[in-house]
């Protein structure tokens, strides 16, 4: 999911202290919430098609509006998160997304979604999970040992392709059972699910030199690694595709 260049198998370190301080229940939250983005965005054409009865041309506004939010922040996520604490973005994020997805869900069990609603509220959350990959990419090293890094990032590369090669599968048998606003719902509660994983991680992120821990300044986080902030773009652009190809 993260778009990093990962190290074969045979190569990694022992990984036995890879799952403390933190790095499983960020692994399972992202796990969580990337099988939801794979749900909504099926449960989305579906909706699209056969409930909204949508045009090709408004098919193609909705898939635009997906991609937006990448032409517009995908240069600038990295930098403007590199400025503050990571953890705090990402739990923001996922109640951003709660909230985005489960006004779908409410709008689409009602019958009052119409396209140029449904236009907004996508651009809102593919313009949060911009944010959110670039806040992910770099939160990772705060929690993950140097040694342990390319096995970290190997295994978020790992999990990634298993739920883009099954999500289509899960989400489509889900969608087909209980209908597309049920499974928008379901989006919504990954990512509250997610937001509780996250409020359970304790490791505290380091300030930037010479920002004393008792101002209000103390809200920014050492600067991520140089080459994590320039594939913050890259990064947002393939969890949009994998997305969109996964649903």
């Amino acid at each position: 999911m993260l778009g990093l260049v990962t190290t074969p198998a045979d190569d990694l370190p022992p990984t036995g202290g890879l799952w403390r301080g933190g790095f499983g229940r960020l692994f399972v939250a992202d796990a969580i919430s990337s099988t939801g983005r794979a749900m909504s965005s099926l449960a989305l054409q579906l909706l699209l098609v056969t409930t909204m009865q949508a045009t090709p041309d408004q098919l193609g506004i909705v898939r635009g509006a997906q991609w937006a939010p990448y032409l517009v922040f995908g240069l600038v996520a990295g930098v403007v998160v590199d400025r503050v604490r990571r953890r705090p973005v990402l739990i923001a994020s996922d109640v951003a997304s709660t909230l985005t997805w489960g006004v779908i869900a409410a709008l689409a069990f009602t019958d009052r979604l119409t396209v140029p609603i449904l236009v907004g509220l996508v651009f809102l959350a593919g313009s949060i999970t911009c944010f959110e990959v670039a806040a992910w990419q770099s939160y990772v090293p705060r929690l993950v040992p140097d040694p342990l890094l390319p096995a970290a990032f190997a295994r978020l590369e790992q999990m990634g392709s298993v739920i883009t090669a099954a999500g289509p599968l899960g989400a489509g048998a889900l969608v087909r059972l209980v209908g597309a606003p049920v499974a928008l719902a379901v989006d919504a509660l990954t990512y509250a699910v997610s937001m509780v994983l996250l409020l359970t991680i304790r490791r505290a992120e380091p300030v930037r030199a010479g920002v004393s821990a008792d101002t209000s300044a103390d809200t920014s986080a050492a600067p991520a690694p140089p080459h994590l902030t320039v594939i913050s773009a890259a990064s947002c652009a393939k969890a949009r595709l994998g997305s969109t190809a996964t649903r």
